[in-house]
């Protein structure tokens, strides 16, 4: 509730409007000076209105009045961040922040409005960053401004309502089927040696994981008797943190997939093939339970599994391709069994059906011209006779 006090020919008018960063309350004031003929029980009242118009106007708009973007900043990181967001996100947001804190940091939180984010979204477009970037940028300013509205500090969001650039409409690289199939053939003559290679290629293949997914694999996920793989946890690489280990994506990411019978196999060779190689090393080798290690058994570097597709690739003339085409074959292959997009989303692990629907909405389109084809195919009506 507003203050107010008399002072001479007018009136002081106070509002509380939050607490700083460094916990101290901050007041607006506003001075409303008592027009002449007016009566001491009219000016009284008059002050009164003007009091509640103030506080509205205050409400209405930031409660505080002196936070730059940048202090704040580094307070969500320490208070919030900290706590709450997964470590190869905050390797994310570590190096968004460094463009945001020069873009928009010198700039008062509460003075920040909807143009101010809509400018950074067109100089960083014109600096032809992808729109998939762009909105990564922005996510992390909301989520900062999320906060400073849980504590009062503003009273909204201002990238509420920033407009984006059109999604990139840059093709999904992928493999074709000809080319997995030789690629396939080609694995099966690679020495002992590049065993556990083979074994990631055929993985990533026929699971869709994801790379942190494939190198975060431990043997205790795999259950021998069933043919179930588990995946449970993540490993990232980065120059900051070194090789950490963390949660999947997304919860949704937490799933068992089915290896079929001659993938399960070649996993079963591969085991015992490991075990054999870490006696031959006796105390040299550490213990991870891992699949995919280095020469000694520590982690594997995550950067290994594409240069050994890269080199492998080179030598054999193939087209070369990122090992997460590997994910988008398999999303394809699942799309075109005619697999619905839940049970698909599943299978990938993404955080919802839309995300899936978004990603390979031109492979579902395909599979449902199909499937209209074949049921034409199957009634062959004439309709026009």
């Amino acid at each position: 509730m507003a203050s107010i006090k008399k002072r001479g020919n007018s009136y002081l008018l106070r509002v509380s409007n939050g607490y700083t960063v460094e916990g101290k309350q901050v007041d607006s004031t506003k001075t409303w000076r008592i027009p002449q003929g007016m009566s001491d029980k009219q000016a009284e009242k008059e002050a009164l209105r003007q009091a509640i118009l103030f506080e509205e106007e205050c409400k209405g708009g930031a409660t505080s009045s002196a936070v730059k973007f940048d202090t704040f900043f580094t307070q969500w990181f320490d208070e919030y961040a900290k706590i709450k967001i997964k470590a190869s996100t905050m390797r994310t947001y570590r190096w968004l922040e460094v463009r945001i804190r020069k873009e928009i940091g010198h700039l008062r939180i509460d003075k920040i409005a909807t143009r101010d984010i809509q400018r950074l979204v067109s100089k960083l477009h014109s600096e032809k960053q992808s729109t998939k970037t762009i909105k990564h940028y922005v996510s992390l300013i909301s989520t900062v401004y999320r906060y400073a509205v849980k504590v009062q500090l503003v009273s909204k969001n201002p990238c509420t309502g920033v407009d984006f650039p059109r999604n990139d409409s840059k093709e999904r690289e992928m493999l074709t089927l000809p080319e997995v199939q030789q690629l396939f053939t080609l694995l099966q003559e690679e020495p002992a040696e590049n065993l556990q290679y083979v074994v990631a290629m055929t993985l990533l293949a026929y699971l869709g994981l994801r790379r942190g997914e494939l190198l975060g694999l431990e043997w205790k996920d795999c259950d021998f008797s069933s043919g179930i793989v588990s995946v449970r946890r993540a490993a990232y690489q980065s120059k900051l943190m070194g090789h950490y280990t963390d949660t999947p994506k997304s919860k949704t990411s937490l799933r068992t997939l089915k290896l079929p019978l001659d993938v399960l196999a070649l996993l079963t060779r591969y085991r015992a093939h490991q075990r054999v190689y870490a006696a031959t090393l006796g105390d040299k080798w550490h213990e991870t339970d891992r699949l995919f290690t280095s020469w000694n058994g520590s982690y594997m570097h995550t950067s290994a599994p594409e240069d050994y597709f890269k080199r492998f690739c080179a030598k054999h003339g193939l087209r070369v391709v990122t090992l997460h085409s590997f994910r988008h074959l398999n999303a394809s292959m699942l799309i075109n069994a005619g697999l619905d997009v839940k049970t698909v989303q599943a299978a990938l692990g993404h955080s919802s059906a839309t995300t899936t629907m978004n990603i390979y909405a031109h492979q579902f389109q395909t599979a449902q011209a199909r499937a209209c084809e074949a049921v034409s195919n199957a009634l062959k009506i004439n309709i026009g006779a």
